[in-house]
């Protein structure tokens, strides 16, 4: 299932949008319009302050959606009726379902916690469509279903990828701190901008040094910034970015681990 010209993170409540549509509908099969008003349902849910434009996709990238949905065998389409109307195939309901539990690109953490609520709901009639949409539901089936129905092992897995990062963090900020220490040292010894460069990319060299040594990124700016930069402009990337990034993550990893 593709939508390649669709935000990655506008393609979780499309898909989630689709399997409601098919739930609500699915006698009759479910219209192109009520695919997006399910679609600006769930985006009014998650409006916040940073999600201006998201909710931006217009009808005729759904009716693509759809499209290609149809050309896969994920869907049936009927043409009886005014408007064509659509019903998701047992295979669709199942590849809905893993591509909004097995996205390839990162989640952000309201859409993750959207998905958490999503399966946590709704679960249960999932399993009652893809059993309608056939006349057998083999063992190996069902344990796939409730595999990717497992929200708590999406939760655990994103939760090992911020306990990763934050141990990254943590290590920056440590040999950040330590690399102030020793800038300060050395201009109390007086020694200049350059020497103060050549000792530290030896003892603290940052992620980036083999693209751009340290030496040639601090000779490259203004000289009158060179020390402020290796000593009060990197306290302020702690403490304007390392440590509340520590913190929100922090809250994230709190927010998760109460899932469980």
């Amino acid at each position: 299932m593709r939508g390649e010209s669709l935000p990655l993170r506008l393609k979780t409540y499309l898909l989630a949008a689709t399997i409601t549509a098919h739930a609500c509908y699915a006698n009759e099969g479910f219209r192109q319009r009520d695919l997006k008003f399910y679609l600006d349902l769930f985006l009014d849910w998650m409006n916040s302050p940073f999600t201006d434009g998201l909710e931006l996709i217009h009808n005729t990238q759904i009716l693509r959606f759809l499209e290609f949905l149809e050309t896969e065998g994920n869907i049936k389409k009927s043409t009886r009726q005014k408007q064509p109307r659509y019903k998701l195939t047992r295979v669709g309901l199942i590849e809905s379902i893993r591509l909004l539990t097995e996205q390839k690109h990162p989640y952000q953490h309201d859409e993750l916690l959207f998905i958490c609520y999503f399966i946590a709901n709704y679960s249960n009639k999932i399993i009652d469509l893809i059993k309608a949409e056939g006349l057998e539901f083999p063992p190996g089936m069902q344990l796939e279903i409730n595999r990717l129905l497992n929200y708590q092992a999406l939760v655990k897995r994103q939760i090992q990828k911020l306990e990763k990062h934050l141990e990254l963090l943590k290590d920056k900020i440590v040999s950040n701190q330590k690399a102030i220490l020793l800038a300060e040292k050395l201009i109390r010894e007086k020694k200049d901008a350059d020497q103060i460069t050549q000792i530290l990319e030896k003892q603290h060299p940052y992620n980036l040094n083999s693209q751009k040594p340290l030496t040639k990124l601090i000779s490259e700016i203004p000289a009158d910034l060179r020390i402020t930069e290796l000593t009060s402009g990197s306290k302020n990337r702690e403490t304007f970015i390392w440590q509340k990034q520590t913190e929100s993550y922090a809250s994230m990893l709190k927010q998760l681990k109460s899932l469980l």
